[in-house]
This record gives structure tokens, C-alpha cells and sequence, in this order.
């Protein structure tokens, strides 16, 4: 499916389907408040991108996502930001 998601449209929990991608350019504590939404919306292998993270903040994030079930979990820093790619995989349906 294929859809972009802004917030005055529709709140999260309205938002339905299943999505192959998701990027999210976020602060930390909003990334940690939405991934259950996040997983909720991914197709299953579905791919994400978080980004909006400094590096020291990506350990945080981490444990979570694997917690949901999320894997191939990957993190690319430059300077002090970090990025975090992610798949769902079907653990956890």
C-alpha cells in the first residue's frame, strides 16, 4: 500500500493498513512512543528508517525494536546523529 501519513489528516490510531515503509524523523521520545503504532502499520518484512536521533540516543531505541519483534537492525551515525533502519519480521503476530 502505498500512503502518506501527516498528522492534521488523521490521528495515529485512526491510520490504517499495512505500509512496506515507514520513515520517521523524530525525537527519541517520540520514536519510543510510537513504534508499537510503527509495527502495528508495517506489512510484515516491512522496512523503517528512524532518524532525528543523536548517536548516544540510538542504544535506547534499540531495545525496543527487538522487543516488538523488529530485526536486520542497523545503525548509521555521521557526526553526533545516528540513523536506524529496521524489518519486521512476523514474531510477535
Amino acid at each position: 500500500m502505498f500512503g502518506i501519513y501527516r498528522s492534521f489528516f488523521k490521528t495515529r490510531r485512526e491510520l490504517s493498513g499495512a505500509f512496506s515503509l515507514l520513515v520517521a524523523n523524530l525525537t527519541r521520545d517520540a520514536l519510543l512512543e510510537l513504534l508499537p503504532d510503527f509495527r502495528r502499520l508495517l506489512e510484515k518484512n516491512g522496512a523503517m528508517i528512524l532518524s532525528g536521533l543523536l548517536q548516544e540516543q540510538s542504544q535506547e531505541v534499540m531495545r525496543p525494536l527487538r522487543l516488538l519483534g523488529f530485526r536486520e537492525i542497523q545503525v548509521v551515525t555521521r557526526a553526533e546523529w545516528a540513523c536506524i533502519t529496521a524489518r519486521k519480521t512476523g514474531l510477535l503476530e
